[in-house]
């Protein structure tokens, strides 16, 4: 049962006599001027008995569903008409059941999955706001993905080619990709190939002691055509990533591992140690690889994710959390287990022992 509500306030202009009537409109993840959006009218018991002799007015929404935006307007009845505010801003509800909580978050607490840190910063595509994913519409504002670390992240900058979205998969989860409009049947291997470019625009680089750990939602159709995503957290660090293998990079050597692919969505968890970075999927251990300063590790200001897909084969990129600061293995297996039911993946505890 979902008790949270949304209250709207508003300066009461109404002319007694003439403006006798008010009522709300609302709009669901799209702003009333989106070709998809659904205005729904609220004229109930309570907007019948707002004060119109009030400076100012209130109502508070019940009816609302967790993990969706809404913006309102209020509409009155003057002698000219019908006349209409300015739309609020965009206000999110939070999924307490399925989202996670953290210091200084949005939520800060769930019923099910809370941790007492604070991450650098969280990017999370399903708080994209005006886009409509049952149309694959193209994305016109990335940084609504941006959760928390607005000091940190600048902007979101997302390019495709010959354009890029926001998908939903059948269970509702949503992701960046790139998408071609050519027919399988009709696609030239050579040169019909999608790219999106997410960049992340960052304040300043981040250096980060040993310990920094960072969490990776990625999702993958299984086909013969090639497709390929590749993360760069920094110019010393790459991962590369197909459906059925996992690359890790670096200046001092490489790790390659081959997937069981159970799921098109994986999640990858990355830890800085003093003896290289080491590297989970879906809380199993897949290995280490050195790299140079094995105290410190930088991510860079400009920070990158390539999403590459061939013959409309389907790849794409759901969420980042990143962490500078030393995790308790706690923390991590609750971050990793939020984000594997999250989507629906197979969760496994990470061991004490390969940390």
């Amino acid at each position: 049962m979902n008790d949270q509500s949304i209250t709207v306030n508003w300066l009461n202009n109404c002319v007694v006599g003439h403006d006798n009537h008010v009522y709300l409109q609302r709009s669901a993840n799209l702003n009333f001027f989106h070709s998809q959006t659904c205005v729904v009218k609220i004229d109930d018991e309570q907007t019948k008995h707002i004060d119109l002799l009030s400076p100012t007015c209130m109502y508070h929404d019940r009816n609302i569903s967790p993990g969706s935006y809404y913006s309102y307007r209020v509409i009155v009845n003057t002698p000219h008409g019908k006349a209409s505010s300015t739309p609020t801003s965009p206000v999110y509800v939070p999924d307490l059941q399925h989202d996670i909580g953290y210091v200084n978050g949005d939520p800060a607490s769930t019923f099910n999955y809370n941790i007492a840190s604070e991450p650098t910063f969280h990017i999370d595509a399903s708080r994209l706001y005006n886009t409509c994913p049952e149309t694959n519409d193209v994305i016109k504002d990335a940084r609504t993905m941006l959760r928390h670390g607005v000091d940190i992240i600048d902007n979101i900058d997302v390019t495709g080619d010959p354009v890029y979205d926001s998908r939903t998969t059948k269970n509702g989860k949503r992701y960046i990709c790139a998408k071609t409009n050519i027919p399988y049947n009709q696609a030239n291997a050579t040169t019909d190939i999608t790219n999106t470019h997410i960049n992340l625009g960052l304040t300043k680089d981040i250096t980060c002691d040993a310990g920094a750990v960072m969490f990776v939602a990625l999702y993958t159709e299984y086909t013969p055509s090639d497709q390929q995503i590749i993360f760069k957290p920094s110019t010393d660090v790459t991962i590369m990533w197909s459906h059925d293998t996992v690359v890790l990079k670096t200046k001092d050597g490489r790790k390659s591992s081959r997937r069981t692919y159970t799921s098109p969505w994986v999640v990858y968890t990355l830890a800085y140690t003093e003896t290289g970075i080491r590297l989970w999927e879906n809380g199993v251990y897949v290995g280490r690889v050195n790299h140079n300063n094995k105290n410190q590790f930088k991510w860079s200001k400009q920070t990158s994710i390539d999403l590459l897909g061939q013959n409309k084969s389907n790849c794409g990129f759901s969420e980042i959390l990143f962490f500078d600061q030393p995790q308790h293995v706690s923390t991590i297996d609750t971050v990793n287990q939020y984000m594997c039911d999250k989507y629906d993946i197979y969760f496994t505890s990470i061991r004490s022992k390969d940390m």
